[in-house]
C-alpha cells in the first residue's frame, strides 16, 4: 500500500483491465451555480459544511468499480453518516460502494460536520478488494478573521 500526502501518482495496477492513474486529496469548494470545484490540499478547515474528499483517476474500460475507505479520525466524532459503518471505538468508519466510472474518475466527497475533531486523519482506500492508497490530512481551525482598526478619523462626508 502507499503512503501519500496530497496526491499519489504511481500507477497501479489492480487488474488487467484497471489501473489507478493517480489519487488527490483535497477541498471541493461550492460555486455561486451549485457546481463543485475541486482544489487540491492537505488542510481542511474545522468548518461545519466545508466539503472534501478524493479523486481516483483509472485507466479502465469497466463501466462500474467497487470500492472501500476506512476513515480513521484523531478522536471519535460526535455522530457518522448514515452509509458509513462505525468500527469499536468510534475513530473509524468504513464506506463502501460500487459506482459507475466517470471520464476514468471515481470521486468521494465527505462534509464537515459540527462535532468533528481537529487533527491528523487517515483514510485507507482499496479498489476491488486490493489497497491502492493511504491518504493523509489535518482538519484545522478556520484561520480567524482579522480585526483592523482605524484611528484616523474621517470627516467632512
Amino acid at each position: 500500500m502507499l503512503l501519500v500526502g496530497l496526491a499519489r501518482a504511481e500507477v497501479i495496477e489492480v487488474a488487467p483491465d484497471l489501473k489507478v492513474s493517480s489519487i488527490t486529496f483535497g477541498l471541493f469548494e461550492q460555486q455561486p451555480n451549485g457546481s463543485l470545484t475541486f482544489v487540491p490540499s492537505r488542510e481542511v478547515p474545522l468548518r461545519p459544511g466545508q466539503f472534501f474528499g478524493w479523486c481516483m483517476n483509472l485507466t479502465t474500460n469497466r463501466p462500474r468499480v467497487r470500492w472501500r475507505e476506512e476513515l480513521e479520525l484523531p478522536q471519535p466524532p460526535e455522530k457518522w453518516g448514515t452509509d458509513t459503518s462505525v468500527q469499536g471505538d468510534r475513530r473509524v468508519g468504513i464506506t463502501e460502494r460500487e459506482e459507475d466510472v466517470f471520464n476514468s474518475l471515481v470521486v468521494h466527497i465527505w462534509k464537515v460536520a459540527a462535532g468533528d475533531p481537529p487533527g491528523d486523519y487517515r483514510l485507507k482506500l482499496f479498489l476491488e478488494g486490493k489497497p491502492v492508497g493511504v491518504l493523509e490530512f489535518k482538519v484545522v481551525p478556520p484561520p480567524q478573521a482579522r480585526a483592523t482598526s482605524c484611528s484616523h478619523q474621517v470627516t467632512n462626508w
